[in-house]
């Protein structure tokens, strides 16, 4: 394939003729590939798939991120390579499918009506727990739990329960709710501004170390606990008290981030330092899973471009 310019690659696509069917088929390679690699990285929800059916998929993913892209491509502003701002949609759609495949058939409604079970905590190791510890503990679950209870609507219990406590791809909320991301994390982010104003139980001095664990976002030691009549082990609850805490009023939407992705990726790529520039993206990231692993995969794939070490789509299919 020969490499083309930004202004290149539009002028290539908007046109028509051979010029276009030969950038098209172009692209539609870079897509495949980014499909393939996208989907190789998340083996954690496709790895029940034969590599046939994993092929298949990636194919699929390209062309949708192909009709996509000409469909937006007016929105390219050239802050990024536009390979970068290609991949970025060809990422995008196969994780979106690579989480489908994993929790299409877990009871996800059930989840978010809060009638299956959570995990059962893994007690701690380390001897007796220590009784003021265990005091403070009880202290903040009861706060937890009275917040959750008394200061969320349902709606946010429920995105809150499947998105924190179970793990559940942000993607899969919008997909049994007919939404969309941006409605989605609105829920979970005024559900963590609500949670933000609560008063969290005072320590005595006394209780220094579990103060210091308090406002690092931790849950002093004493295994695992009940919240809403389910047993959720203390990391949950810790990551819990870790997003509400870094939550700001202002926060970018999931499209916003979606927007920026390529520019920051290409940024950091390049060793530009894409955080002064773009100072709301990477909190974004800490509190949104799904956005996250985009980033991640993206910026593996242009990293690995930048170098000259693009994996061939035939050595992705080999390793699927």
């Amino acid at each position: 394939m020969r490499r083309r310019t930004n202004a290149e690659w539009k002028v290539a696509l908007e046109g028509d003729g051979d010029e276009q069917a030969v950038a098209l088929t172009d692209l539609r390679t870079y897509l495949l590939r980014a499909a393939l690699f996208t989907l190789q990285r998340a083996r954690h929800y496709v790895g029940h798939l034969q590599s046939s059916a994993l092929g298949e998929l990636a194919e699929d993913c390209a062309q949708e991120a192909l009709m996509a892209i000409l469909q937006r491509l007016h929105d390219f502003r050239g802050e990024s390579q536009f390979t970068t701002w290609a991949y970025a949609f060809a990422v995008n759609t196969a994780l979106v499918a690579a989480r489908r495949e994993r929790w299409a058939p877990a009871p996800l409604d059930r989840i978010l009506e809060g009638s299956e079970p959570l995990p059962s905590p893994v007690r701690d190791e380390g001897g007796p727990p220590d009784p003021e510890r265990r005091t403070l503990q009880a202290e903040m679950i009861a706060a937890i739990r009275d917040g959750i209870e008394q200061h969320l609507t349902l709606k946010q219990q429920q995105v809150l329960r499947a998105l924190v406590f179970e793990e559940v791809p942000l993607d899969e909320v919008v997909r049994r709710w007919g939404s969309n991301r941006n409605a989605i994390y609105k829920l979970l982010h005024d559900a963590r501004r609500k949670l933000k104003t609560i008063s969290w139980p005072a320590a005595s001095t006394s209780r220094k170390s579990s103060v210091s664990s308090r406002r690092a976002g931790k849950i002093p030691d004493g295994g695992g606990t009940n919240v809403q009549e389910h047993r959720v082990n203390r990391s949950k609850l810790e990551r819990l008290l870790r997003l509400v805490a870094r939550t700001e009023d202002e926060e970018l939407s999931c499209t916003a981030c979606f927007e920026l992705l390529p520019q920051y990726v290409d940024l950091e790529v390049s060793g530009q330092g894409p955080d002064a520039r773009l100072p709301l993206f990477r909190p974004h990231l800490e509190q949104c899973a799904v956005c996250r692993e985009e980033y991640e995969t993206l910026r593996e794939l242009a990293r690995l471009e930048a170098q000259g070490r693009s994996p061939s789509i035939d050595d992705l299919r080999r390793s699927l």
